[in-house]
């Protein structure tokens, strides 16, 4: 028996399913300060929400991370070259105050690239 074919198409299937898991990955990135507008930045009780848009109107928000350095507090947004059917370029993120403590300021942070967002008065 030849079984070629076989393995020539379970190897087209695994690689097409490797493909459309991967790809979105791949071109997924943390998005400059520059290219992002910043609505709202709302400090609650129990959680910060900062809302905001993409300059490039083709990125879609692929979520955030958010670290603490001092009383400060980073986030990276990401996002995704590679949009949905129809992306609005919109965000909105929430993060929990009892993860980060006291916050005296937010800023967005890319690489090298930090841009105050939120300053305590």
């Amino acid at each position: 028996m030849n079984n070629r074919p076989v393995y020539i198409i379970f190897g087209v299937v695994v690689f097409v399913i490797v493909l459309v898991v991967a790809l979105p990955k791949l071109f997924t990135k943390t998005v400059s300060p520059n290219f992002i507008v910043i609505n709202e930045v709302e400090l609650g009780e129990e959680a910060i929400i900062v809302k905001g848009n993409f300059a490039e109107s083709a990125t879609d928000y692929r979520g955030f991370k958010a670290e603490k350095e001092g009383n400060n507090l980073f986030i990276e947004i990401k996002g995704n070259m590679l949009p949905d059917p129809k992306p609005d370029g919109s965000f909105t993120i929430q993060i929990l105050k009892k993860d980060y403590g006291e916050i005296k300021a937010i800023y967005l942070k890319s690489d090298s690239i930090r841009k105050k967002i939120w300053e305590e008065s």
